[in-house]
C-alpha cells in the first residue's frame, strides 16, 4: 500500500514540475516580445 501512495506522488510531483516549466519557458516568452518591442 504504501509504494501505492508513493508512486501517485511521484506522478503528481512530475507533472507540476512540468507545468512550472511550461509557465517559465511562457514568461520567458512574453519577455522576448517585449524587449523585442522595445
Amino acid at each position: 500500500m504504501s509504494t501505492q501512495a508513493n508512486r501517485p506522488r511521484q506522478v503528481t510531483s512530475s507533472t507540476s514540475a512540468v507545468a512550472s516549466i511550461s509557465e517559465r519557458s511562457k514568461s520567458s516568452r512574453r519577455r522576448r516580445r517585449r524587449w523585442a518591442k522595445a
